[in-house]
């Protein structure tokens, strides 16, 4: 995963990024274990930061 500050994107506008990116040989199983973990750090940073 790569979580990059910047200051565009191809669309043209400002906005960070996050990239997800697992080798090829990834199992479906796998793919769900990453965004299910992935979801709870996005839904603990919302909960501390009061969104």
């Amino acid at each position: 995963m790569l979580i990059e500050s910047s200051s565009g994107c191809s669309k043209g506008q400002s906005g960070d990024t996050l990239m997800l990116a697992p080798a090829f040989i990834v199992t479906e199983e796998e793919i769900d274990m990453i965004v299910d973990r992935l979801d709870g750090v996005l839904k603990a940073v919302e909960k501390k930061n009061g969104f």
